[in-house]
């Protein structure tokens, strides 16, 4: 995966928005590799910086990805809804304390096994075919005076 910094700005805004022309092969790389990789280069902290979009070009191997550094996490907070901000700011590692509660979790006694009771069977309905449902009327015979 190959990256140039096509646009580096500061905005009005306490952030500073990089655009970014990526070029990769296979399927298009996901926010987590992308951000790991252009963390490296801008010197960003992670848990400030956001990969806003990416824009794979149809039928190549290329995408425009617009990053977002911000300044603190209370701007980031106020700026960008809260379902871009936990896509892209990696999840905590609480494996240990995951851990312990499956541990202290007491297994509880097997339930009482269920006789199956035999199925009563339902009386059936009788079926009708679509002719003996439909009953034509008969046509009326024609009057002698129409025509």
């Amino acid at each position: 995966m190959e990256f140039k910094i096509k646009k580096e700005e500061k905005s009005a805004l306490p952030r500073k928005e990089v655009i970014v022309d990526l070029i990769y092969e296979g399927t298009t790389p996901s926010r987590a590799e992308i951000k790991q990789k252009i963390l490296a280069k801008i010197k960003s902290k992670p848990e400030l910086t956001i990969v806003k979009t990416i824009k794979p070009a149809y039928g190549e191997n290329r995408a425009v990805v617009t990053v977002y550094v911000y300044d603190n996490v209370d701007a980031m907070n106020s700026i960008e809804y809260a379902g871009v901000v936990t896509k892209s700011v990696p999840p905590k590692k609480e494996e240990k304390a995951d851990e312990k509660p499956a541990e202290e979790k007491p297994t509880e006694a097997p339930a009482p096994e269920k006789k199956e009771e035999p199925k009563k069977e339902e009386p059936k309905k009788e079926e009708t075919t679509p002719a003996e449902k439909k009953e034509e009327p008969k046509s009326e015979e024609k009057k002698e005076g129409e025509q």
